[in-house]
């Protein structure tokens, strides 16, 4: 059976390693497992803590998840692909580029506005690309490069599967959160809704208060990649919805 209500507070794991350096994979599931009082249990609490993971990182971007990238076009090809580890746009001012060393924003367009702008891309002139869209894992550009141009995106990268040889890159302050929500979904996997209710209110309480700390974004996101609902959470194939378009941070 698991633990009652609110008895977690008597659990030793809240007490002053959470301002000592991040956790291993060790650490978090023997915080887990301490939690949920299921030490047979050991494989479940490892999928729970990598899931956590996942779960989290869909809902929010870190700063250690900040990258500033390039990639390159290609004359008279009208795309081209994401970098593998893409996950979503800093905001709308997130792709530059940087020709004769000046660095220009590129409007970014939701497909439906972009389709609306360019019906028949390809009737235009080849030319720098001035605007682009973001869509199936590519991004589209007009007017299609007559050259090769080296593109600047700013954006947010997956994460890596949280395992026992690779730690997680959402920070230290996220160590915690990652332990409630485990231990949530642990409690959640055995239909005890009342212990797992609880863990996912401290846990994504306490994750709101280091984004509110490190994220000072305003602006939108244009476009979600596609491979934020692939089966591994970190690219590879694309299975799933890819229509989130156009969210308002």
């Amino acid at each position: 059976m698991g633990a009652l209500p609110h008895t977690p507070f008597t659990v030793p794991n809240f007490g002053k390693e959470f301002i000592m350096a991040q956790r291993t994979f060790a650490e978090t599931l023997a915080a887990v497992t301490a939690n949920c009082r299921r030490s047979d249990d050991s494989g479940l609490i490892t999928r729970k803590i990598q899931d956590a993971v996942k779960m989290i990182l869909n809902k929010y971007n870190y700063p250690l998840l900040e990258v500033i990238g390039a990639v390159s076009t290609v004359a008279s090809q009208s795309y081209t692909a994401f970098p593998t580890n893409f996950k979503e746009l800093y905001s709308e001012k997130s792709v530059t580029s940087g020709v004769s060393g000046e660095s220009d924003y590129l409007i970014v367009w939701s497909p439906g506005q972009f389709i609306e702008k360019h019906p028949k891309p390809d009737e235009d002139t080849e030319a720098m690309p001035r605007e682009c869209m973001f869509f199936e894992d590519r991004i589209n550009w007009w007017p299609i490069p007559d050259d090769v141009y080296s593109i600047i995106l700013h954006y947010f990268k997956y994460d890596t599967v949280f395992s026992a040889s690779v730690p997680h890159n959402l920070g230290e302050p996220a160590d915690r959160g990652i332990e409630c929500i485990a231990t949530a979904l642990v409690y959640e996997s055995f239909q005890e809704y009342q212990d797992s209710a609880y863990w996912y209110s401290v846990g994504w309480d306490d994750l709101r208060k280091y984004k509110r700390r490190n994220d000072d974004m305003d602006g939108r996101a244009v476009i979600v990649s596609g491979s934020l609902y692939s089966n591994t959470g970190t690219g590879g194939s694309v299975s799933g919805d890819k229509t989130d378009y156009g969210r308002i941070k």
